[in-house]
């Protein structure tokens, strides 16, 4: 018996310290120390609760680079507040923002990374991004919050006015590849994805075993792969570029399609099981 509780004990004590207590956040900066407090080896564990809109630019030439290699931890941006449009008490989100307005381009991007090379078994929730530029040099899966997502959880998430550019492979607003993911609740408004190669999507530009739960691409978005891709297959899409083992529920997407080759869909570009 004595042997048994030193062992919960010990279990329980592990358990505690694993857990990561939610840091606050009101600024860029306070954000990226936020995910660094908890970083090992690329790696950030760290539990984010943003209590303010925040504006990257404000980092500086930071706002160039990823707030770090691997994502782990948590982001929250929810409260609680009266829609303006129902007049109910409901759950609103923060913004974080390229930029502020006066460093916009033509009043609506600012040139940023994406927030993070990869995530694994992170969530990320009741967040709009706001008036992001992401231009590739010559790098493949460019996206606003990832290059690649591996169970990974977005939740109740809007894009605004959000570009992606990329002379390679594979990319979207949301992520460029996700993988046994889930997306619930993602949306977009004026938002662009071109990819001058193969593979591009609304959300994702390639996506293996994930799920899309009421996710929605409004009419103001547009999802172009232009030029002729080597494999003479556009992989374009409204929400996923090349689709293997997806599943859709409740989906839509209104914005515009559009291709050189075979390959395009208002959904999917392409889909294997």
């Amino acid at each position: 018996m004595k042997k048994l509780a030193t062992l919960l004990l010990s279990m329980v004590c592990f358990a505690s310290a694993m857990a990561q207590s939610v840091i606050e956040v009101s600024t860029a900066a306070e954000l990226k120390e936020a995910v660094l407090a908890n970083c090992t080896d690329g790696v950030s564990t760290s539990n984010i609760k943003l209590m303010a809109d925040i504006y990257l630019s404000d980092l500086g030439n930071d706002c160039q680079q990823t707030l770090c290699t691997t994502f782990k931890g948590t982001i929250d941006g929810g409260y609680q507040g009266i829609d303006p449009l129902t007049g109910l008490q409901t759950i609103l989100t923060r913004v974080i923002y390229a930029g502020h307005e006066n460093e916009l381009d033509g009043g609506q991007h600012k040139k940023v990374s994406y927030l993070f090379t990869n995530t694994l078994w992170a969530t990320i929730q009741n967040v709009t991004f706001k008036n992001f530029r992401v231009d590739s040099n010559n790098q493949s899966h460019q996206a606003v919050i990832t290059q690649e997502a591996n169970n990974t959880k977005f939740i109740n998430i809007k894009f605004d006015h959000c570009s992606i550019f990329s002379n390679e492979d594979y990319s979207g607003i949301a992520v460029g590849l996700a993988s046994l993911c889930i997306f619930e609740a993602v949306r977009t408004e004026y938002c662009d994805v071109t990819v001058d190669g193969y593979g591009a999507g609304g959300l994702a530009g390639h996506s293996n075993a994930s799920q899309y739960k009421g996710c929605v691409i409004d009419a103001s978005s547009n999802v172009f792969v232009d030029g002729t891709a080597v494999v003479n297959e556009a992989y374009c899409g409204g929400l996923v570029g090349y689709s293997t083992g997806d599943w859709f529920e409740n989906c839509l997407n209104a914005g515009l399609v559009g291709a050189n080759d075979d390959g395009v869909g208002g959904i999917v570009g392409e889909s294997h099981q």
